[in-house]
């Protein structure tokens, strides 16, 4: 398996869905249907690029769960659920309202946990961790792109009020705090750990080791960073200029992009999960 094509994945898979939560807390009637098909269709040309990448070659659609690698057939399968539940959504949105983004994100969810497994590693961290770790990264990531897509919007049509964007700017920030609260306490506790190898790996994250540094580059660009940008985009949206938060918002993808790169290869080599 492909370490490089791996990672291609991982972080195309987590734009894919994390970019449908703000959905969750907008109002069709508010944003229009149109608004939703494009979130929609956007998140599936993102899962069929991360598909594009092949990491699973080996694995059949026709029998994902009894393949030589079950976690990449489970991955692949509850993909394409979420492929499917997007479809009804483009289609059935005036019938089924979001209920069909809500079952998309749960399936996406499902298979972000599972792909965590996919990934060989030298020490492993607890399951639950690993599983948390790449939903939350799911949820970074996306929300900033759903966000500034949500402010985009506003290009398109000037009447809506302003409540949209700042549910949108709300989510975002509650889970990048999430996200960077999630990534210092896993480090601390596993290097607390009672696997001497685990802990040890662990600390070195703090020290000038080339792995401390890539996390150091990590805690900056993809978490500290966008907490900031986040607060500016916060301040904009008070004062009604889309404009100027949608222009900081594209700084922001761009830096949670750079630090979610990171935290895949430092997952890959040392087994922690941030």
């Amino acid at each position: 398996m492909d370490a490089l094509k791996l990672i291609f994945f991982s972080l195309f898979t987590h734009l894919a869905i994390g970019t449908l939560v703000p959905l969750l807390f907008i109002s069709v009637n508010e944003m229009g249907p149109t608004f939703f098909r494009l979130i929609s269709s956007l998140s599936i040309l993102l899962l069929a690029c991360a598909f594009w990448a092949s990491p699973f070659a080996e694995i059949s659609f026709a029998a994902p769960f009894v393949s030589s690698s079950p976690i990449a057939g489970q991955v692949t399968t509850l993909l394409t659920l979420s492929i499917f539940f997007l479809a009804l959504t483009i289609f059935l949105l005036n019938r089924g309202g979001k209920i069909y983004v809500t079952l998309a994100i749960i399936a996406g969810l499902a298979a972000t946990a599972k792909l965590a497994f996919a990934f060989p590693n030298v020490a492993a961290a607890p399951g639950w961790m690993t599983a948390g770790s790449f939903m939350s990264a799911a949820l970074a990531l996306g929300s900033v792109l759903g966000t500034m897509i949500t402010g985009h919007w506003y290009l398109v049509n000037r009447k809506l009020t302003i409540r949209p964007l700042q549910l949108a700017t709300w989510v975002f920030l509650g889970i990048a705090g999430l996200r960077a609260i999630l990534v210092m306490a896993t480090v601390l506790l596993l290097s607390n750990s009672s696997q001497a190898i685990l802990a040890e790996t662990a600390r070195n994250l703090f020290s000038f080791s080339a792995s401390g540094i890539l996390f150091w580059a990590r805690v900056g660009f993809g978490l500290a960073a966008p907490l900031l940008f986040g607060w500016m985009i916060w301040s904009s949206v008070k004062a009604r200029n889309t404009q100027s938060a949608t222009g900081i918002l594209y700084a922001t993808i761009v830096l949670v992009l750079i630090g979610e790169a990171f935290a895949k290869y430092l997952y890959l080599f040392t087994g922690i999960p941030v």
